[in-house]
């Protein structure tokens, strides 16, 4: 695995937004497994794909360099659902309502991801559409979660344009980096997220493909704050030159996240090792795709005893890089031992009430996403 120094050259690989080779490179993880494939045997052949994390000096959007082929990405068990933040949608809702007062506006989504927002809408007396192809456009065109998929981004805010109305709003909401980029969080890198997006950033690519950023909503979350945008087409130039306004501190934060994985990757090797070492069972509890970034960007699989989930598609099941069998969280009421926390923080309560029988036998609660001396704490 290398880490480009930051002083390489801005010229590189070619932007998936603005389509110039000027992407530098600040973290090239190698060659990985998709998080989405559940192994039914470990001789099961498993693809894998260089995972290179970059940004563009052109246009400032921070992606995959190359990313995964989609037909390797492409998840295919029909039972693997994601789930997507949905405590602040009231409040988003109720703001959105706000900035139309009077109006009965005419409202889309483009996903699935979008239906919980616009029924909330819908209540408010809104006028909820399916996506107006043909015909008059919608008022307001809601993108919650897909804009960090999106193979040719740009694009896609274009498509989102099309559907307007002269006067229409478009809602696009993304998971926030600045936490994964300033506590150096190298799990959050994964195949289908393509760009990556701070406020300020999602300022700066939604003004380069010509919008006019009206406001910028940040709600809190434990890990990914969720981070909304309302935008129109521009009216008036000028949104090129305000798109590079910090940018040169973007990239000297991405390039010191790139820089920090060798430094981190062995401090996790050694916090776990140690705790092997002491003659403690360490595990891991959950099996999603941040576990397993954690694993293998880390190598740490060796040092574990097993990963647990109780999702039953994924019990004995064997997970992809690693090669470590899931195995159900009863285990740990027989072990006591360390559990590292690959799961929400949020539910970090109701997991400590539910596994009373592991606290009892002395078992320790720690998180993959803590900083190393909070880690051994």
């Amino acid at each position: 695995m290398r880490v480009n120094p930051s002083d390489e050259g801005a010229a590189g690989a070619r932007c998936c937004a603005c389509g110039r080779e000027a992407v530098e490179t600040v973290l090239d993880l190698g060659p990985q497994p998709p998080s989405n494939l559940f192994l039914t045997d470990p001789a099961q052949p498993c693809p894998r794909h260089p995972l290179r994390f970059g940004v563009c000096h052109a246009c400032g959007l921070a992606q995959l360099v190359d990313p995964m082929p989609e037909s390797m990405a492409r998840c295919t068990h029909d039972w693997l659902r994601y789930d997507e933040p949905e405590q602040h949608l009231d409040a988003f809702a109720a703001l959105l309502h706000s900035r139309l007062p009077g109006k009965k506006a005419r409202v889309c989504g483009v996903s699935y991801k979008d239906t919980t927002l616009l029924e909330r809408l819908g209540r408010m007396g809104w006028d909820v559409v399916p996506k107006p192809e043909d015909g008059p456009g919608a008022d307001v065109v809601i993108a919650r979660h897909i804009l960090e998929h999106a193979r040719e981004p740009r694009r896609f805010v274009e498509e989102c344009a099309r559907l307007l109305s002269p006067d229409g709003m478009l809602v696009f909401e993304v998971p926030g980096c600045d936490v994964m980029l300033r506590r150096h969080l190298h799990c959050f890198l994964w195949e289908e997220h393509t760009v990556y997006f701070t406020g300020d950033a999602l300022r700066r690519f939604l003004e380069s493909c010509g919008l006019e950023v009206l406001e910028l909503i940040e709600y809190p979350m434990p890990l990914e704050n969720s981070v909304a945008a309302l935008a129109r087409p521009a009216r008036e130039s000028g949104g090129a030159r305000r798109s590079a306004e910090g940018l040169e501190s973007f990239l000297t934060l991405l390039r010191e996240f790139g820089a920090s994985f060798p430094r981190r990757r062995q401090e996790m090797r050694d916090a776990v090792g140690r705790l092997a070492d002491a003659g403690h069972a360490v595990n891991l509890l959950g099996a999603g795709h941040l576990g397993m970034k954690f694993i293998n960007f880390y190598g740490i699989g060796p040092l574990l005893g097993h990963v647990l989930d109780d999702h039953p598609h994924k019990q004995g099941t064997y997970l992809p890089g690693s090669l470590l069998q899931v195995a159900p969280s009863r285990l740990l009421e027989q072990e006591g031992g360390v559990c590292l926390l690959a799961v929400n923080p949020e539910k970090y309560e109701a997991i400590r009430r539910r596994y009373t029988g592991f606290a009892a036998r002395g078992g320790r609660w720690l998180s993959i996403f803590a900083d190393p001396e909070e880690f051994l704490a």
